[in-house]
């Protein structure tokens, strides 16, 4: 299937704040009970020992709830995760310090502004990490944060958590449709609104439908990630690797660590 880029509801400023925070719950409950990144946590883990790393910046970080998910998969296998340091250009502190609170040792937040495509050298770290974010940018602002991270030689993590391909994507619906339906029970604000615009007016449900489609076509595949990362004049180990989670479901990860 052919890449698109369309817009997503949860990036625009015109949407409600409250719909906007349901469908990043939805997706980061969906996640959590599909146990999505377990896979990941290994190959993430083997990618700090190559890189050096015992400190990652997470770039377009949102919530900051694709950190804690990841960082739940490394200490439920036993491992000992680096350390965090969450950035946005938008920051949600607010919802980055229930992370922060979840994983106190682990997690660092930026409250600034922090633009993926020029991160300022007060905040970068040896590695970087964008997590179930990557499908959001154009071709252009994508390759622009693949370029300023080889201008300045910082190893980067790239994970989705679903391939371009149907039957890759339709695993994660059980877990997603599950948390569409029980997360405005368990939100922690805007409780009632979101009750009443998820199953009565159901506003929430086709915003978040809208968004899940477009996610789905948005995420690039193997050859438009090296593509992308062959046009770098840089010196680096880029790698790719699916890892598969139950019933038939596969992440993507891409990484590449300066030579």
């Amino acid at each position: 299937m052919k890449r698109i880029q369309a817009f997503e509801f949860n990036e625009l400023p015109a949407t409600p704040r409250f719909i906007r925070d349901s469908i990043v719950e939805i997706l980061g409950n969906g996640l959590s009970w599909g146990r999505v990144f377990s896979p990941v946590a290994p190959v993430f883990m083997e990618f700090c020992k190559k890189a050096g790393a015992d400190r990652v910046v997470d770039l377009c970080s949102g919530s900051g709830r694709p950190v804690s998910i990841l960082l739940d998969a490394i200490k439920a296998q036993g491992m000992a995760p680096p350390e965090f340091v969450l950035t946005d250009l938008l920051p949600n502190p607010e919802a980055m310090a229930q992370t922060r609170a979840r994983h106190p040792e682990n997690v660092r937040i930026i409250q600034k502004s922090v633009d993926a495509t020029q991160v300022p050298a007060d905040v970068d770290q040896p590695a970087r990490t964008i997590i179930n974010a990557f499908h959001h940018f154009s071709p252009e602002l994508a390759f622009s944060i693949l370029a300023d991270t080889v201008e300045k030689r910082r190893a980067v993590f790239i994970v989705e958590g679903f391939k371009r391909e149907l039957p890759r994507f339709l695993p994660l619906m059980p877990a997603l449709t599950a948390s569409h339906f029980l997360t405005p029970f368990l939100s922690p604000k805007d409780r009632k609104k979101k009750i009443l615009f998820t199953y009565f007016l159901p506003l929430v449900s086709l915003c978040g439908g809208w968004d899940a489609v477009v996610s789905f076509f948005r995420t690039r595949n193997e050859a438009e990630l090296f593509e992308m990362a062959g046009r770098l004049d840089a010196d680096y180990q880029w790698e790719y690797r699916e890892a598969p989670y139950f019933p038939g479901g596969r992440n993507v990860v891409f990484y590449g660590i300066p030579r």
